[in-house]
């Protein structure tokens, strides 16, 4: 069963476990991390869950989300924002 819970402030997914356990690692998309202060626990994550997973990073990319240059007011037209995702280097 999925539910969702909008506010102004944030967006809430919740999810049944037993259907994302069951899913794995199809479920999990990439390991995104937004500042540079998660840039270490990230790559611990992501690189974990590759070993874990037999998967590649071509598979399951290590992301950095970056809102520079990205318009998030409402209204924006986002057909034409820059893509706020950049694959992670690993320096």
């Amino acid at each position: 069963m999925l539910s969702a819970q909008t506010c102004s402030s944030y967006n809430e997914v919740i999810v049944s476990t037993e259907a994302w356990d069951d899913a794995l690692p199809h479920t999990i998309e990439a390991v995104v991390f937004a500042d540079e202060a998660a840039r270490g626990r990230a790559r611990s994550v992501h690189r974990s869950f590759l070993q874990q997973f037999a998967r590649t990073a071509v598979e399951t990319p290590l992301l950095q989300l970056d809102w520079t240059g990205v318009c998030r007011a409402e209204g924006c037209d986002w057909g034409t924002q820059p893509n706020p995702f950049r694959e992670a280097s690993w320096d």
